[in-house]
């Protein structure tokens, strides 16, 4: 199996360690990011196959984020999660190019479906190309 690699960016520091957690458990290479400028500045640093990032933060929220992550690396897979869902917002991030939105209360099952199969897309994408 590929290893992959995958951004995590939350500022809720406790979700972030049981999403980590959760994703090594999976095989995953894991990297986290309390804001959407750290995890831009990490993102630039590595090469990561999926980025799951939260909708509201400080400074930067999750969809300044995906479209910074879209122009710099279009075939990242995004996976935006929120506590404040709505129908616009999800509309525009998937126009924006997420892979998939996600809300709290996480369901482990569905989000580590959700995270293998964007991956599996990732491969697709990258075989196709």
């Amino acid at each position: 199996m590929k290893s992959y690699r995958i951004l995590l960016i939350d500022d809720d520091r406790s979700l972030c360690e049981v999403l980590e957690f959760n994703l090594q458990e999976q095989g995953y290479q894991v990297d986290t990011a309390f804001t959407g400028k750290q995890g831009l500045a990490k993102f630039k640093k590595q090469d990561y196959h999926l980025v799951i990032t939260d909708m509201k933060m400080p400074g930067m929220d999750g969809l300044q984020v995906l479209k910074e992550l879209r122009k710099a690396k279009p075939q990242t897979m995004v996976i935006i999660i929120t506590a404040f869902a709505s129908v616009e917002t999800a509309a525009e991030a998937m126009r924006l190019g997420a892979y998939k939105y996600i809300t709290k209360p996480i369901n482990l099952e569905e989000f580590n479906h959700m995270a293998r199969h964007a991956l599996e897309r990732f491969q697709l994408v990258e075989e196709n190309q």
